[in-house]
Order: structure tokens, then C-alpha cells, then sequence
């Protein structure tokens, strides 16, 4: 809970909130969510690193004629299938009973390492 309001008196309105947020964060639903959200998010990042506006855009280039782009965008549609993989496979485990639901953070650091080759 927020510190800001761990100290309030059971049934505050604003204590209620902050409950009522932190129960939402740990439904299912609004974890798939937010890790799709932050995992899209990373991938758009490590592409605007070498100029791209997005993983998509990145992605445009994988018939490029220019070799540089060209093996840019290869090592983008990788990651991007990679990552998304990794988030099926960990919420397919969790709807047939072999996973208990992990937390966003948990997700996250089981997706791969967005690296670009040297």
C-alpha cells in the first residue's frame, strides 16, 4: 500500500481507493494487461534506439536492400516474436493450472534480454 496512505483509518475514502486499486492490480485481466503494455513499450524503446519510431517501423525494414537496415529489422522481428512467445507461453501455463499468476515484474524479467548484435 502507498505510504501516503497505509496510515489512515480503516474505511477512510481514500485508504478504500488505495485498497480498491491494489485489488484490481492483482486480477488477472489487468496484469495481462499492463505486461503487454510494458513489454510493447520495451520493444518500441530498444527500436527508437538506432532511430526507429517504434518495433513496428523496425520491423518494415526486414526486405530492405540496405544491409544495415535489413539486419536491424531481422534482429527486431526476432525479439519481437521472441518476447511475445514468452508471454503466451507464461499465460497459457497460468490458465491451465501449471503456474500460479506471477506479477507483472515477475513477467518481465522472464521475457528476453533486448540486445542488439554486435
Amino acid at each position: 500500500m502507498d505510504p501516503r496512505f497505509a496510515n489512515l483509518p480503516e474505511g477512510h475514502p481514500r485508504r478504500r481507493m488505495e485498497e480498491e486499486r491494489i485489488a484490481m492490480q492483482s486480477t488477472p485481466e489487468w496484469i495481462a494487461a499492463e505486461v503487454e503494455r510494458r513489454a510493447q513499450a520495451a520493444l518500441d524503446a530498444f527500436a527508437a534506439t538506432r532511430g526507429y519510431a517504434g518495433i513496428l517501423s523496425a520491423c518494415t525494414y526486414a526486405t530492405s536492400n540496405i544491409p544495415k537496415f535489413a539486419a536491424e529489422a531481422q534482429t527486431c522481428v526476432n525479439l519481437r516474436d521472441a518476447t511475445w512467445s514468452a508471454c503466451y507461453q507464461i499465460m497459457a501455463a497460468v490458465k491451465s493450472g501449471d503456474r500460479a499468476m506471477p506479477t507483472v515484474d515477475e513477467v518481465i524479467s522472464e521475457l528476453p534480454q533486448l540486445e542488439w548484435a554486435p
